[in-house]
C-alpha cells in the first residue's frame, strides 16, 4: 500500500503499474513522489482489456514524468 510506495520511492525505487487495477493505478498517481512507469500496458481505447491503459491513465502517467 501507501507504505510501500512511500519506501519505493525512498530506496530510488522503480514502480511499475502495469498490472495494477484502476484504482491502484491512481493511488501510486496520488502518492508516488517520484515518475513511475507501465513497462507492458497499452491502450484500452484501441485494446478493450482491464489491464491496458485508459487515455486519463496515459495522461496521468505523463504529466507525473512517467513512461510506458
Amino acid at each position: 500500500g501507501l507504505e510501500t510506495v512511500e519506501e519505493m520511492n525512498k530506496l530510488g525505487m522503480i514502480i511499475d503499474v502495469s498490472h495494477l487495477s484502476d484504482g491502484g493505478f491512481y493511488d501510486v498517481a496520488r502518492y508516488s513522489k517520484q515518475p513511475f512507469v507501465a513497462s507492458h500496458s497499452n491502450s484500452r481505447t484501441i485494446c478493450n482489456h482491464s489491464r491496458n491503459l485508459t487515455d486519463d491513465m496515459i495522461r496521468v502517467l505523463s504529466e507525473k514524468g512517467g513512461v510506458t
